[in-house]
């Protein structure tokens, strides 16, 4: 398995305006579609029908991810009017009206709806579409455009409130995140004389982009995940969310995308309180708690963004049920190279979850500063765990106690398999991958760096070694079971339950659309109403 490519690091030193104008002119120069039309409109250039046939092709025959390249399409009707050929916006028009926007109208269609980014695009779309053409009637619901208006901005209320409050299902998502924004951006900057809705989805951008901000690490994510695809691990730079924290930040490798190209034409600016946490002397430690289950919490998150290395865990999250692109554990080192552990019962690349996407069966895992525990207990024999482990990416390995370790460039990392399983020798993976064979076994993962152990083998002499029960782990005063409370220095610890997000600059309650966010500089921002 070969090291992916990088795209070469360019605009570090520029500014905002100069990083800007590079993502509208790279967004003009792409493949041809709804983006490139958007974006050469941008730089004043007319959009002729053929320009946009594909996404109108997509739409006309309502194939799925057409909501996506839709949205380009009704930003670009609504902010370069003047660049679109009189023809050009009667396509538009007529696509809008014979579009499908949601499942209970009743149209055929292959377009997937229910995951929680396409609920909030189908929505806005609804409402945007029915601004915009007010009366027109539109074919699936054989109303006026008005009504679809009303009920997209019903749809689309209920759902900017909810993760205000309670934060998102698909939590940290490197792709989905993007598709967000791109909709609250949309929404943002619709002419429109009621801009109640707009104030909303400018609130949740804050939100958005405060939880970016606090979880990326030189420019990308490598957090734990509601839904996340191994091409978006492997290659962080491919990341959706990528290009925004380049624009934003000038960190990572520079590219564009719907949400990057969206944000470069909005009106919208991101708050400087939020920007602050990409810069130096940011808080390290950072906990969140998301989605709104059905017991009535969400998911509890904890990230270390550390100088040399970096680790995230959703912690105590639904054991034993499916997670299907669900990340769990997941470590990192410079240059990108992510270390994770996930569950499979096949060796599919594609299936979800698959052989390196999702968990068959989900731990329990915690994290307790730089150490996460992980503990798999499938009930299908056939399901196993194992640890992406990419050995030759690293610049030093080492072994010690059933600890297998590396490192790169000043950050360290070390995972323990009770299994006792070592980096396969053969294979396809050969040299990627720790595995434990069978349905039952407990990990450790445990970063570092050179700022606590100057050197690589002062980690490895430090090392804990754990001991074992059954269904436990006690390993450096910290016990973890499958059933029992996590235990610290002997003193049981209350289960999960954080705020929004909270670190030392950030407060805020679950459920409790307030957060309040306090820099050193004594600059104050509050989030939510």
């Amino acid at each position: 398995m070969q090291r992916p490519e990088t795209t070469p690091q360019i605009g570090k030193d520029w500014d905002y305006e100069r990083r800007r104008k590079y993502v509208i002119e790279t967004a003009a120069a792409g493949p041809a579609g709804a983006l490139k039309s958007l974006a050469r409109a941008a730089l004043g250039q007319k959009v002729a029908v053929a320009d946009i046939q594909p996404a109108l092709t997509q739409m006309e025959r309502r194939l799925d991810t057409a909501d996506f390249a839709f949205h380009d399409l009704v930003r670009l009707y609504y902010q370069f009017p003047s660049q679109l050929e009189p023809a050009t916006s009667d396509a538009i028009r007529k696509a809008a009206v014979n579009f499908k926007y949601w499942m209970d109208e009743p149209g055929p269609s292959s377009m997937f709806m229910k995951s929680e980014n396409h609920q909030i695009l189908f929505h806005t779309l609804q409402f945007m579409t029915g601004i915009l053409w007010p009366n027109e009637t539109f074919v699936e619901i054989r109303a006026p455009g008005s009504v679809q208006a009303l009920k997209g901005r019903i749809l689309s209320a209920e759902w900017i409130d909810a993760r205000q409050r309670y934060g998102f299902e698909e939590w940290l998502a490197p792709g989905y995140l993007d598709k967000d924004v791109q909709a609250m951006l949309d929404l943002v900057d619709l002419p429109n004389e009621d801009n109640r809705l707009a104030l909303r989805a400018s609130r949740l951008l804050d939100l958005i982009f405060l939880y970016l901000t606090t979880h990326e690490w030189n420019g990308s994510l490598h957090t734990t995940a509601g839904r996340v695809y191994l091409r978006q691990v492997v290659t962080p730079q491919t990341q959706a969310v990528a290009s925004l924290l380049w624009l934003l930040t000038g960190k990572g490798s520079a590219r564009t995308g719907s949400g990057a190209l969206a944000l470069a034409l909005s009106r919208y600016k991101v708050p400087g309180e939020a920007l602050r946490f990409s810069q130096p002397g940011a808080p390290e430690l950072t906990r969140t708690q998301q989605g709104r289950a059905a017991r009535g919490s969400g998911v509890n998150t904890v990230t270390l963004r550390g100088e040399h290395a970096m680790l995230s865990t959703a912690c105590d999250y639904r054991k034993g049920e499916r997670g299907a692109q669900a990340q769990v554990v997941q470590a990192t080192l410079p240059g990108a190279i992510p270390i994770f552990l996930n569950g499979a019962n096949s060796v599919s690349d594609v299936s979800r979850p698959g052989y390196w996407m999702g968990n068959w069966e989900l731990p329990r895992a915690f994290q307790v500063g730089d150490l996460a525990i992980a503990i798999y207990r499938h009930r299908d024999p056939l399901a196993f765990s194992h640890c992406f482990f990419p050995a030759p990416w690293m610049e030093s390995l080492g072994e010690r106690d059933g600890w297998i370790a590396g490192e790169k460039a000043g950050g360290y990392v070390a995972v323990y398999s009770q299994s006792g399983t070592g980096l396969r020798r053969a294979g396809l993976y050969r040299g990627f991958e720790i595995v434990s064979q069978g349905p039952a076994n407990i990990w450790l993962v445990k970063i570092g760096g050179k700022r606590k152990y100057p050197a690589f083998g002062d980690f490895l002499a430090a090392l804990p070694k754990p001991e074992f029960e059954a269904n436990a782990v006690t390993v450096d005063g910290i016990r973890a079971s499958w059933d029992g409370p996590l235990m610290v220095n002997g003193k049981p610890q209350p289960a999960p339950d954080f705020g929004l997000i909270e670190n030392d600059w950030v407060k805020s309650e679950y459920g409790n659309e307030l957060v309040t966010v306090r820099t050193p500089e004594g600059s104050t921002l509050r989030i939510g109403r």
